[in-house]
């Protein structure tokens, strides 16, 4: 039985991040950039083209809404 092949969008301000060989990714900017939706979208892709894979997602919250 063959896998599906599944197409998982990526903004184009994050697709190096895809691409890129190095064992530590780090993504900043403004809030609603998307940062986290593209990691969680990597990690998808990662998993599903790998046999096996170990990650870990740290995401940094403020205090409250406006500091988050």
């Amino acid at each position: 039985m063959q896998a599906a092949t599944i197409k998982i969008p990526v903004l184009k301000e994050y697709s190096p991040l895809f691409k890129a060989k190095t064992r530590y990714k780090v993504c900043y900017g403004s809030r609603g950039s998307g940062k986290s939706s593209q990691i969680a979208r990597y990690f998808v892709s990662k998993c599903r083209s790998h046999s096996y894979f170990r990650g870990v997602l740290m995401r940094e919250v403020g205090s409250d809404i406006r500091h988050s």
